[in-house]
């Protein structure tokens, strides 16, 4: 079926350049999930005779691209968002590492100031 064949080419696509289309995956993973799963349970869903009842299909799939358009942009920002905590969690264990590592190879107190240069130094 056509579905099928479109799926197996943008597998292929996935394989060979995935991580560089990495935010066009994720926006059409979001705008299709939202856009279909609104679509198909809608009416059972919501009792609106404006967008969900007999007949106005053609209003369902337009909220059904607008709120795909929305979960896809989300999507995108909740991987920069994912981005930037990684990195911060990154660095406050790296933090937490060389601070336990002073304390036991050298010995030493350290102060507040200087846990706070220890980040510093490891971002």
């Amino acid at each position: 079926s056509y579905v099928i064949g479109v799926a197996m080419a943008m597998e292929l696509a996935l394989v060979f350049f995935g991580y560089q289309f990495i935010k066009l995956w994720l926006f059409l993973a979001g705008f299709f999930a939202a856009s279909a799963t609104f679509f198909t349970f809608s009416p059972s869903w919501f009792h609106f005779e404006s967008c969900c009842g007999e007949g106005t299909e053609g209003v369902r799939s337009l909220i059904s691209l607008g709120l795909g358009v929305a979960v896809g942009l989300g999507a995108l920002w909740v991987f920069r968002v994912g981005v930037f905590l990684v990195g911060a969690c990154l660095g406050l264990i790296l933090t937490f590492a060389m601070k336990s590592l002073l304390l036991r190879v050298l010995v030493i107190d350290l102060s507040t100031e200087g846990f706070g240069l220890i980040y510093v130094a490891s971002a």
